[in-house]
């Protein structure tokens, strides 16, 4: 796959200003989650589109989040989506450690993951 990226000043602020949408739950980062319905005691945000924070077609993309959806095995996840202004990306929200996040989401040439926690702030998590 990709390389990962040293994160630049632009993409600390575009992960900074994403919403990260699970149903309805809302998570911002540096904000702790208002609601936490989920059976997990933390979710790695993780997703497998445009690695290296390049634009890639929607068709690979689609392809790219199928093999990251093979690779979290049996552990539990929810589906969602981070978007900012016209931007938007699928992620997973995985119920595993961030250890195993952090090999999936290198794997895939994505260049953070963000982790979130119950009664926590919301953190991004850089891979390079």
């Amino acid at each position: 796959m990709s390389r990962v990226r040293p994160p630049t000043q632009a993409a600390r602020a575009a992960y900074h200003r994403t919403r990260y949408a699970i149903g309805p739950v809302v998570l911002h980062i540096g904000q702790r989650p208002s609601d936490w319905p989920f059976d997990a005691r933390s979710l790695v945000l993780i997703g497998a589109c445009n690695p290296s924070g390049l634009r890639l077609p929607d068709g690979v993309n689609t392809r790219l989040m199928r093999q990251l959806r093979a690779r979290l095995g049996r552990a539990p996840f929810w589906r969602g989506e981070g978007s900012w202004r016209a931007w938007s990306e699928p992620f997973f929200a995985v119920a595993c450690p961030l250890p195993k996040a952090r090999v999936l989401a290198r794997l895939f040439g994505q260049n953070a993951v963000v982790l979130a926690q119950p009664h926590r702030r919301v953190r991004l998590v850089w891979l390079a």
